[in-house]
């Protein structure tokens, strides 16, 4: 009887170690692929793109999100099974040399950054989460440190949530601002 009961837990046991890593391959599918961002919040209200208006809804001041903001790997369009995690901003690309902009004439480009990752509870924890975004202003190197959280939040299965201190110029006050940037993600497909 002892010798009965010793092999079920052994298989019991044998089988939950079995389906942990389903578990995870099934929650890696369930948020893996491209995302685009719908909300870009700021701490505080800024003017990026020289329209005189200040807004804390940065997607309202910065041209060029688009569906592939956020990638999340491995997913089915890839071969490989590396936990990596792509990130692109927009990043100011600032000019005053234009003569009908002497106050400055802002373009926004991406700018990437890619880590790999770790999946925690209902979060995604990021190897690394600082970069030096690269930038020149009028010829002048104007380099930027970037600190995205140390997690992007699993708010369901088609959206996610970031956070992010990054520098940008506001033309109101005509000096670059350090803001804290809530940012949500839409699964694009």
């Amino acid at each position: 009887m002892n010798l009965t009961k010793l092999l079920i837990l052994v298989c019991i046991l044998a089988s939950c170690k079995g389906r942990e890593p389903v578990r995870e391959s099934e929650l890696l599918a369930q948020y893996a692929g491209h995302y685009k961002i719908t909300s870009f919040k700021s701490d505080i209200a800024v003017d990026l793109n020289d329209d005189q208006v200040s807004s804390h809804e940065l997607v309202n001041e910065i041209d060029g999100f688009d569906f592939e903001d956020l990638e999340i790997r491995p997913h089915p369009d890839t071969d490989n099974s590396t936990k990596f995690v792509s990130l692109f901003l927009p990043k100011t690309d600032l000019t005053f040399q234009f003569p009908n902009h002497p106050q400055g004439y802002p373009r926004f480009v991406k700018y990437g950054f890619g880590t790999r990752y770790t999946l925690e509870a209902g979060k995604i924890k990021l190897e690394e989460n600082t970069y030096i975004e690269k930038s020149r202003v009028d010829n002048k190197e104007n380099n930027r440190t970037v600190t995205i959280g140390e997690y992007i939040s699993l708010i369901d299965a088609y959206h996610l949530k970031a956070s992010v201190a990054k520098e940008y110029y506001d033309f109101k006050d005509k000096r670059w601002k350090l803001l804290n940037i809530e940012i949500l993600f839409e699964k694009a497909y």
